[in-house]
């Protein structure tokens, strides 16, 4: 081999290499709303906005997938668990990423069950309760706890509209589960009453805690002495004031039961994807809880509080849409959220209901909204930004 051919290949190599190594890499998010059958890809890249990206979409009785392409990055496929209107479609240039809006498979507009390590407990009874973020033990039974899950708000009225006649067996089984549960009771020995965001036992099950010196209102109902975890600081519930002595009430996105595997400890930091620790266990509780309390008082909008302090103004968009990011695929459900922050004009005007939480938590929500706003659409709806809550 001639030297000048040594030369031109030690030259070509390294600058074939140098251009593969320039390809931008695409990201993208898909978001299903199965309630009206639309299916949305948002794709973020370093790419000329002249020049769009194409999509191909194909379905067929063995699958779906989206094929994401563009001249200056490698290609990204992506299987679809849905099905959706095929076709070649080329995106459209929104702000700093790229959109398109496609038809697909229109299922129920039903909620779905919200997965958190507390979701087993009743098969699983705990033997005790830890720190979600350090994993120390806060509180401990000894044996299995008994489990008793709380009915939800009114239910009572909702007892009198199914049973006409009160001696009906199910009208009387139904009115013995709330013997002994009320504000000012303690829940006996080993017994857990489990609600949609807090945990009752009694106190003399408490280990690994600090209490504040007074007590104060807070993300737990009535004014009670903040628990907060000794090793790491960390708010797990509080110890109900004079008058109710004897029980507390431990914040579950802040715990979990020890018969269930450890959390990921709740980095303030998010990142998607892959989900970290705090969408493992604070953003599905806090979601569940929105849609719930959003089915009971028919309402959408929502005040986060700092201790009686308004944070954030939360609009519950869709209780359940589907989440597919890639690279790497990952798919789960979430609740789409639209926030802004509070400000007491907002605050006042809106027929909301208010959600408390502790400094900490108000900051974590806001940073797991703010870090899925770079993976939405762009906000048509001025003020508010477009964020998701993952629910799984």
């Amino acid at each position: 081999m001639s030297a000048a051919k040594r030369q031109l290949d030690e030259y070509v190599v390294p600058d074939a290499q140098r251009r593969r190594s320039e390809k931008c890499q695409l990201i993208a998010t898909l978001e299903h709303q199965p309630n009206i059958g639309r299916l949305t890809i948002i794709v973020r890249g370093s790419l000329p906005l002249l020049d769009a990206p194409q999509c191909t979409v194909s379905s067929s009785a063995t699958g779906a997938s989206a094929m994401l392409g563009h001249a200056s990055c490698d290609s990204l496929a992506i299987a679809l668990p849905w099905t959706a209107e095929s076709g070649i479609y080329v995106m459209r240039a929104d702000e700093d990423r790229y959109v398109l809006s496609i038809s697909a498979a229109r299922t129920g507009s039903g909620a779905g069950a919200t997965q958190t390590p507390w979701s087993a407990v009743l098969s699983r009874p705990p033997t005790g309760v830890s720190c979600a973020i350090c994993g120390n033990v806060i509180a401990q039974f000894g044996v299995p706890a008994h489990v008793r899950p709380l009915p939800a708000e009114s239910w009572e009225e909702l007892v009198d509209a199914w049973m006409c006649h009160g001696d009906q067996r199910l009208n009387l089984s139904v009115l013995q589960g709330k013997e002994g549960v009320g504000a000012s009771n303690t829940p006996v020995e080993r017994d857990i009453w489990l609600g949609s965001m807090l945990a009752k036992i009694a106190n003399t099950h408490l280990c690994g805690t600090t209490q504040s010196p007074t007590a104060c209102r807070g993300p737990w109902e009535g004014d009670a002495y903040a628990l907060h975890c000794y090793e790491c600081g960390n708010l797990v519930g509080g110890q109900l004031a004079m008058g109710v002595s004897g029980a507390a009430q431990l914040l579950l996105y802040a715990t979990v039961p020890s018969s269930a595997a450890p959390a990921t400890a709740m980095a303030m930091a998010t990142e998607m994807p892959p989900l970290p620790g705090p969408m493992d266990l604070f953003a599905p509780i806090i979601a569940s809880y929105l849609v719930e309390q959003g089915e009971r008082h028919a309402a959408h909008h929502f005040i986060v509080e700092e201790f009686g302090t308004p944070r954030l103004v939360l609009w519950l968009f869709q209780p359940l849409v589907e989440l597919v990011t890639a690279p790497p695929t990952r798919h789960y459900r979430a609740a789409k959220i639209l926030y802004r922050e509070a400000d007491g004009r907002v605050a006042t005007q809106l027929d909301a209901v208010s959600l408390t939480l502790g400094s900490a938590h108000v900051k974590l929500l806001y940073d797991i909204l703010l870090d899925s706003t770079k993976w939405s659409a762009p906000s048509q709806l001025g003020p508010w930004a477009i964020g998701w809550l993952p629910r799984t």
